[in-house]
């Protein structure tokens, strides 16, 4: 498996649960197809599976793919991390390339994702203002609600993305959330979601939180 995730705890999250090569990616920082062709190359397989975590890679990791005759390379369409992560999980080494391919593609869409991220400039969506700077919460492609705190904003959004359907919650808190802001937000989800979660310290950059709901 070739996995695109960036920040050192997203990265070895997805090593854990088996992804043999990391191509390091993400929103702002797309890698070219080239990136996707020398991984492929290294890694010299007959069979590949390629997470590109990220709606924006799913085409050049599609061409790139393309490019190979001599080898089984399938692309899952993950659009985020949770995504990702929610398909490794299912990954058995046992089984054919086909097999995998449909248990990992029943984990991606079962999984719901959000993330907390900050505007870069004054814009108005889904009628809400959202002033440069400001947190975001992201509900799969929709922006949510917003404010300046992104603990609270953290808060909003998990009660939107948690029902009482969530098995599970994956928390995943990025390179600009201290040790209190992580603590706060896990009381708030021990007290009010009370909900079985995981907390991984991701370190990625540009998402404060990413969550994934199953």
């Amino acid at each position: 498996m070739i996995a695109v995730a960036n920040g050192q705890g997203v990265i070895d999250a997805f090593k854990s649960l088996q992804a043999n090569y990391i191509i390091t990616g993400g929103q702002t920082m797309n890698p070219a197809t080239e990136d996707f062709v020398a991984m492929i190359e290294k890694a010299n397989a007959e069979n590949i599976i390629i997470l590109p975590n990220n709606s924006n890679i799913v085409m050049t990791a599609t061409q790139a793919a393309a490019a190979f005759d001599d080898s089984n390379i399938e692309v899952l369409r993950t659009n985020s991390i949770a995504e990702g992560l929610s398909a490794c999980i299912v990954f058995d080494q046992n089984l054919t390339i086909k097999e995998n391919m449909e248990n990992m593609i029943d984990a991606r869409d079962r999984t719901l994702s959000g993330a907390v991220t900050y505007a870069i400039k004054d814009t108005k969506i889904n009628g809400l203002k959202i002033k440069a700077k400001e947190n975001m919460g992201i509900l799969g492609k929709d922006i949510v609600v917003s404010g300046n705190d992104k603990i609270e904003v953290a808060q909003k959004l998990l009660e939107k993305l948690v029902s009482e359907n969530t098995g599970i919650l994956t928390v995943i808190t990025g390179e600009d959330v201290n040790e209190q802001e992580s603590d706060c937000l896990e009381a708030f989800i021990k007290d009010r979601l009370k909900v079985e979660y995981e907390l991984i310290r991701g370190l990625q950059p540009v998402y404060s939180f990413l969550f994934g709901a199953e």
